[in-house]
């Protein structure tokens, strides 16, 4: 990752909609509903977020990202460009 300040971040090489997949596989084998999945994150990410990184349109942050990579048991790297 390429840090352009603390609010904004680049990922070069990443699948968007692939990475998208991964989270919403993720989301489904822990039983969650958007909503419900959201709340896992502090702050509290809507729905229509959720749905947003899903689609592919967006990428969670990186704090975001790791909870996404703990809550599946692998690594942020196995996350963004491995098999789940």
């Amino acid at each position: 990752m390429r840090f352009l300040n603390q609010a904004q971040y680049q990922i070069t090489g990443i699948d968007k909609q692939k990475l998208g997949i991964k989270i919403k596989s993720i989301r489904l084998r822990l039983s969650y509903n958007l909503a419900d999945f959201g709340q896992l994150f502090d702050p509290p990410a809507s729905a229509s977020n959720v749905s947003r990184w899903e689609r592919g349109l967006n990428i969670p942050n990186k704090k975001r990202l790791k909870i996404i990579a703990d809550l599946a048991g692998i690594t942020v790297t196995e996350l963004l460009k491995g098999g789940e």
